[in-house]
């Protein structure tokens, strides 16, 4: 009896301690701290694997906070439980991240016979056909070479950097001033490196010097404008209940002397929608980013704002249904030609966030190109910029083979020179006489046509009747001599 009473003691303490743990992890997970909930409801499921509260939440936790790829295991399990749309449907989005292509498209398949959602059918069809149009990408430059900029990174993270005034600007967590509880990473801050193109003083590392970097948030994809007079970032992930709830773009301006304490902008609109990744087109009167703000076609959307009379940038504008999908698009990159590079998980890729380009076809109607797999990856890489364009430059990625968590790589043309081939051609002009031997004829006039019956050359031969040209190989060519009394 003593003995029943005991084992009844310790399984309500179970329970309670379960109970305990449920509401801690559920509150975690409300307030955005996933790495923390998926903590705690692991150590739910060791004692009750089935829970399907456990496995919901820390599929889920994974997957707001872009580790979808971790949550497979978790999906499946819910699956067995309870079977729907959304946990078949995520279940092959994990999949798909870990390039295990077959079962994703079986995955698809199946999330496809729980929905009568016009919409939902689409997007899922359309995963599908993403997987089955990855495989015939190819290489947008085919002889770009990526390299990790092994001595510029860290164990944390190092991405989205620009390149300004000589000097590279990037998002670090060195040096970091807490853990961010959403991925149980540290947050991030901006630094700075003396730099010349592709080649960056990683000796010299500082700070943000422009303003400070505070602590206990996340300050990250940094952009500034062409005459290096504004600077524009993200800033957010706060825990304090003072702060703003969600990550909003700040900007910095360049006055008397120094630059002003960063102001949050007007273009960000609701301090509940999600906005970041700005970038400024070249000419410094367009602001890109990217944002979740209602409206959009996806989870994350990219707009542009023009810059107003008073200096601010206003009338954000989607991008479209070309650039936008379903999916998230983020980082943008306009160019001097008027490409536009971007990064996006909607468009057919390798996994994860792909590196893809916006361009005019030959009719002028815009088309996306996925930037092919000596640039992009099964992980996830996004923030692209180029030192000069389009030869050089920097992206990020979270890859394996990596130093961090995310890392800076640089990427060059290693186009192979062409072999100069020098044909050289020696014509001779003679006079033939009947029964005799052949005889020099100088100062014949020797005339050379390329295959369009174009003059290219010519000349007079000499007194050994010889002219001489320079061909191309593989070419045809006419010649015609001729004399006077000839």
């Amino acid at each position: 009896m003593k003995q029943y009473f005991l084992s009844l003691f310790v399984f309500m303490l179970i329970l309670g301690g379960c109970k305990s743990l449920q509401e801690k992890g559920t509150d975690q997970y409300l307030s955005g701290q996933y790495q923390y909930a998926i903590n705690t409801f692991s150590q739910i499921l060791e004692e009750d694997p089935e829970n399907e509260e456990a496995n919901q939440i820390i599929a889920e936790s994974y997957r707001l906070s872009n580790r979808i790829e971790n949550s497979a295991d978790y999906y499946q399990k819910l699956i067995e439980i309870d079977p729907s749309f959304e946990r078949y449907f995520f279940l092959g989005q994990s999949l798909k991240a870990q390039q295990k292509n077959e079962e994703a498209k079986e995955a698809f398949e199946n999330a496809k016979n729980y929905t009568q959602d016009e919409a939902l059918f689409a997007r899922t069809q359309r995963e599908i056909e993403s997987i089955n149009l990855a495989e015939g990408i190819e290489n947008y430059w085919p002889y770009h070479e990526l390299i990790n900029y092994r001595e510029l990174n860290t164990p944390g993270g190092d991405y989205a950097p620009v390149l300004s005034e000589n000097f590279l600007y990037f998002t670090s967590a060195r040096q970091a001033s807490g853990i961010y509880p959403a991925t149980g990473t540290p947050y991030t801050k901006l630094f700075r490196a003396r730099a010349d193109g592709l080649r960056v003083d990683v000796g010299a590392i500082q700070a943000l010097p422009e303003f400070p970097n505070e602590e206990g948030l996340n300050q990250a994809a940094i952009a500034i404008s062409p005459d290096g007079n504004t600077i524009i970032y993200a800033r957010g992930n706060s825990t304090s209940p003072k702060d703003l709830p969600e990550t909003a773009l700040f900007a910095s301006y360049f006055r008397g002397g120094g630059f002003t304490l960063p102001i949050w902008l007007p273009v960000n609109e609701d301090e509940n929608w999600w906005n970041s990744t700005p970038a400024f087109s070249p000419e410094g009167d367009v602001l890109y980013f990217a944002s979740n703000r209602p409206g959009g076609y996806g989870g994350i959307d990219i707009y542009k704002a023009t810059k107003l009379a008073n200096g601010d940038f206003g009338n954000a504008v989607n991008l479209g249904p070309t650039i936008n999908t379903p999916g998230n698009e983020l980082f943008p990159r306009p160019t001097p030609d008027g490409k536009f590079f971007f990064a996006s998980d909607g468009h057919p890729g390798y996994g994860k966030l792909d590196l893809f380009v916006a361009e005019q076809d030959e009719e002028g109607k815009q088309v996306i190109k996925n930037l092919g797999e000596n640039i992009n990856s099964p992980a996830d890489d996004f923030g692209i910029f180029f030192t000069n364009y389009p030869k050089e430059g920097f992206l990020s990625s979270n890859r394996e083979g990596g130093i961090g968590d995310d890392d800076i790589y640089y990427f060059e043309d290693k186009t192979p020179k062409p072999k100069i081939v020098n044909v050289l051609l020696n014509v001779f002009t003679k006079q033939r006489v009947a029964g005799e031997p052949d005889q020099v004829l100088d100062q014949a006039r020797v005339v050379l046509y390329d295959g369009n019956n174009k003059q290219i050359g010519g000349d007079f031969s000499n007194s050994n009747g010889r002219v001489r040209f320079t061909l191309e190989p593989q070419a045809d060519y006419t010649i015609i001599a001729s004399k006077g009394g000839y």
